[in-house]
């Protein structure tokens, strides 16, 4: 900005005697007042906030291959089973070359997954949360291996036999068959977390056949929402990972199949929510 300066001058007009001006009065110096000045009101950013890091981690844990074989005898695959005889139905499985301590589950459709013994038949209706019945219509049943971190085993290359198994039966009534789909079910992480120790040992796992379908499957992609997150990541299917990072509080975990293009298999997806809850009192004994 430029300022504009004015000068003052004096000067004596006309004739006469000119009579010396009185000396001018000395005034006291008078201190500078300081100008008041509007508050300074803050702009605001234009910038947007920086989200904050995520604090979850997924750490690989490969699958152990096993020789073990897997297979569901009974019920064979799109097997109707009358309504009357559903409760009392007996599944059957046959284990091949396991290693001591291998678990063997069994899962009816989204039922609790069951730890069973493999060379007894077990009762279709033990498979049933409470509160639920046997419905007509179409069931899936799955089963598989897992090794002592509770993480299911992978099959060799030369395999015929995988260690894990699935069929699809039906209950009073065949609906029309559908094609043959892949399909994707999350084994771990489930229920509640109880504890510091036991939120350093959780596994996200999962279960993934093709049912004889010709999807290409290439990648897992893992999303994590809760506390720390969220965090989404695409992984090998031959691993467990293993989730760090958790704090208290509800975390929804959902996987889905991806092809060697990076898209999403329509369809192919599960998930679901686990609590963890830190300061949660343990059991020692």
């Amino acid at each position: 900005m430029e300022w504009l300066l004015l000068g003052v001058s004096t000067c004596g007009c006309g004739g006469g005697d000119v009579r010396p001006a009185a000396p001018a009065a000395h005034s006291q110096p008078t201190a500078a007042v300081p100008s008041a000045s509007a508050p300074v009101t803050p702009q605001p950013s234009n910038s947007a906030p920086t989200p904050s890091k995520p604090t979850i981690s997924l750490t690989a844990r490969p699958k152990a291959t096993s020789d073990a074989s897997l297979e569901i005898r009974f019920p064979v695959s799109e097997q109707l089973v009358p309504l009357r005889k559903a409760s009392g139905y007996r599944v059957r499985l046959t284990l091949r070359g396991a290693a001591k301590n291998t678990l063997v589950w069994l899962q009816l459709d989204r039922n609790r997954p069951r730890s069973v013994a493999p060379t007894r038949l077990i009762a279709l209706s033990s498979l049933v949360d409470a509160d639920t019945e046997l419905e007509r219509g179409p069931h899936q049943l799955a089963s598989w291996l897992t090794d002592s971190d509770g993480v299911s085993y992978a099959p060799r290359a030369d395999s015929s036999l995988p260690p894990f198994a699935a069929v699809r039966f039906h209950i009073g009534r065949r609906d029309a068959q559908e094609a043959p789909t892949p399909q994707l079910r999350l084994l771990q992480p489930r229920g509640t977390v109880n504890g510091e120790l036991a939120a350093k040992s959780v596994f996200v796992d999962w279960l993934a056949w093709l049912a004889k379908s010709r999807a290409n499957v290439s990648r897992v992609e893992l999303t994590v929402t809760g506390p720390g997150g969220p965090v989404t990541e695409a992984v090998d299917p031959r691993s467990a990972y293993r989730l760090g990072g958790l704090q208290s509080g509800d975390y929804r975990v959902a996987a889905r199949l991806l092809d060697t293009q990076g898209t999403a298999l329509p369809g192919v997806a599960d998930e679901r929510t686990v609590t963890v809850n830190l300061d949660a009192p343990v059991d020692d004994q």
